[in-house]
């Protein structure tokens, strides 16, 4: 009888606390189960984050290249006459079907007042014996004649092109931010250095002038018709008394030899050169995703090539007579140099490969678009464009 009290206290007591036990998972519940899931949430663990980066490396790099719109300034030159015109030359000794005065280099047969009438003189001289031969009275005179001529041929000085692209140094900055853990947004800004020249010669022009001499040496025979000169030299007073002769010669021998020629020719020599130092600074932002330590990079902006610029024109004309060296007529020497400031844009695309947390190496593309120079050098137009491809590989350091 004793025992049933007992039982009944027992289970009672255990059913209030199960009743509390259950009362406090019901109001618990809900907390318990977000604690038991919050270990278990990646989306909660990421955390973004922003860093730093220098980078160094080498690019290849092609820009459109020099070229050099040729002018010249020889053909407008007004070339002198070396030799002279083409002329003749007689000596004054008249023609012989004519009265006239006649001058010889031994000897003068000139009208007195007499000669209009029947064609006499005594005004008559001669300077040696041996003139006088078989009743005939021998005079002598020289003639000349040049022949001269000139040609000249100019061509339009080539347009000349030169190769703009070569290995440049190159170093970026960096800043990157993750925005989730593949895709991360950034800015980089990038210096690179190009330094070439060149160089190249050409002729455009030539003129040639050449001449000729002769020597006409004159023989004329005069009849004396029985009279005797008097001892050489002799002149005669010309007034109508002493020995006289006819006017006009009874025949005339003329001969032709050339005595003389001469050479001469133009031309000329155009040398043009160059130096180029080509700093370009490119600023923009950039795209990345990534795949485990390997990302893929985009990015695009603003360039800036600063050009440092130096040209000259040198051209020579040369004068050679008859076969000898070459030495300078005349010259013209024209230097340029100036600093551009070319605007452009760019493209680039990348991959990168995170070697550790600090250090990764990055291959990369870019084509970048530019303003062109165009600057006179002399007659001539010095152009260059210095957009074009590039690629290179990059170092980097992220901190």
């Amino acid at each position: 009888m004793n025992a049933q009290p007992v039982s009944t206290f027992a289970r009672g007591r255990s059913t209030a606390l199960a009743l509390i036990l259950i009362s406090c998972h019901a109001a618990a519940g809900p907390s318990a189960e977000i604690n038991h899931s919050a270990p278990e949430s990646t989306a909660d663990s990421f955390s973004s984050r922003s860093r730093f980066s220098i980078s160094a490396g080498w690019m290849w790099r092609e820009t459109g290249g020099i070229h050099f719109h040729s002018g010249s300034r020889t053909p407008s030159l007004a070339l002198p006459s070396l030799f002279g015109r083409a002329l003749t030359m007689v000596p004054s000794i008249g023609t012989p079907d004519t009265l006239a005065d006649r001058f010889y280099s031994d000897g003068t047969v000139l009208m007195d007042a007499g000669t209009p009438l029947d064609g006499s003189t005594s005004a008559w001289s001669y300077q040696h014996e041996a003139q006088a031969k078989g009743g005939s009275m021998l005079y002598h005179a020289q003639g000349h004649r040049r022949e001269s001529e000139a040609t000249r041929s100019a061509l339009p000085p080539a347009d000349q092109a030169f190769d703009g692209s070569g290995g440049v140094p190159v170093i970026e900055l960096g800043w990157e931010k993750d925005l989730s853990p593949s895709l991360s947004i950034g800015a980089r800004f990038q210096w690179s250095f190009l330094d070439f020249d060149g160089s190249h010669e050409q002729t455009t022009f030539s003129a040639w002038q050449q001449s000729r001499e002769y020597t006409i040496d004159f023989s004329d025979r005069y009849d004396l018709q029985g009279v005797i000169p008097p001892q050489a030299p002799y002149t005669g007073a010309g007034l109508g008394f002493g020995p006289v002769i006819n006017n006009q010669p009874a025949s005339r021998n003329s001969s032709e030899y050339q005595s003389a020629s001469g050479e001469a020719e133009f031309f000329n020599s155009l040398h043009q050169s160059f130096e180029v130092k080509l700093n370009t600074l490119s600023l923009g932002p950039s795209l990345s995703t990534k795949c485990g330590p390997v990302s893929l990079q985009a990015g695009a902006g603003f360039a800036l090539n600063i050009v440092d610029w130096k040209a000259t024109q040198s051209e020579t004309l040369y004068l050679s007579r008859d076969g000898g060296r070459p030495r300078a007529f005349h010259r013209w020497i024209e230097d340029q140099n100036d600093t551009d400031f070319l605007p452009g844009f760019y493209l680039q695309g990348g991959l990168a490969w995170q070697i550790s947390s600090s250090w990764s190496i990055n291959g990369f593309g870019r084509y970048d678009w530019s303003e062109s120079l165009d600057e006179p050098v002399g007659p001539s137009t010095l152009s260059f464009d210095p957009g074009g491809w590039s690629a290179g590989v990059l170092l980097g350091w992220h901190f």
